[in-house]
Order: structure tokens, then sequence, then C-alpha cells
């Protein structure tokens, strides 16, 4: 029987996000020790319009999550880059970015020189004719 998928745009402080975020912090300390990730995070940094957050449901349960969010002020013309960082003990999600053509960058944020493995890519703009 096939599974059904949907994306939902939700909030990070959803029941639901939380779950797994709770699911995340567990591996976090299963694969680094202590109690998982320590960087402050306000859930409302990633509400529209200035971010967006996304739950995907696979047969109503979710199962995967993920959302950007702005850093600062930028230009109206929007965003022109990506960057993350994900931990050196994490080789699946490094894989993962490095197919998708993201590379090193300059470490940023709060965990600069912790040894996490910072990375970026610009993206790609398409021109709009009037």
């Amino acid at each position: 029987m096939p599974l059904n998928y949907e994306l939902r745009a939700v909030s990070y402080g959803s029941d639901d996000a939380q779950m797994l975020t709770a699911e995340l912090q567990a591996e976090y300390s299963r694969r680094y020790g202590g109690p998982g990730d320590q960087a402050p995070i306000d859930t409302r940094q990633f509400d529209a319009p200035a971010s967006h957050f996304v739950l995907v449901y696979v047969d109503a349960v979710p199962a995967a999550m993920g959302g950007w969010r702005r850093h600062d002020e930028l230009p109206a013309a929007g965003i022109t880059r990506l960057v993350l960082e994900t931990g050196q003990i994490q080789p699946e999600a490094i894989a993962l970015y490095r197919s998708m053509s993201y590379g090193g960058v300059e470490a940023f944020g709060y965990y600069v020189g912790m040894g996490s493995v910072h990375l970026g890519k610009m993206l790609k703009h398409r021109r709009v004719e009037s």
C-alpha cells in the first residue's frame, strides 16, 4: 500500500515540531553525549513572512521537518544564499548537503570554534520578464 505524504507549513513552536525536536535532541545526545544541541533558538524566528518552517507527515504522522530563518536584515531583493552548520559526527547530513552543492563557508553563529561544519551555497535567480 502506498504511503501518503503531506507537506504542511507550521509553526516551529507547534506540538508536532517540538515532539520531533525532542527526538532529534535525543539523537544528538546519543551521538555527542551531553544534553544535545545547546544553541539558543526562539521558535518565533521561523515564523512567516520573514522565515518558513514545514513538517512532512507520512500517513498523518509527523516524520520530518525543516525550515529557514533570516539572521539579519536583507535588501528587498530577497535571499541570495543559504548557510547552515552541522556536526562532524553527522556524516550522512554532511553528505546530503554536499550532494546539494553546499560548500565550505566561514564559520558563523553559536558553534564558531567548536568543530562544527559550516556550509553554504548561492541561490540561482530566475529573471522575471515583465
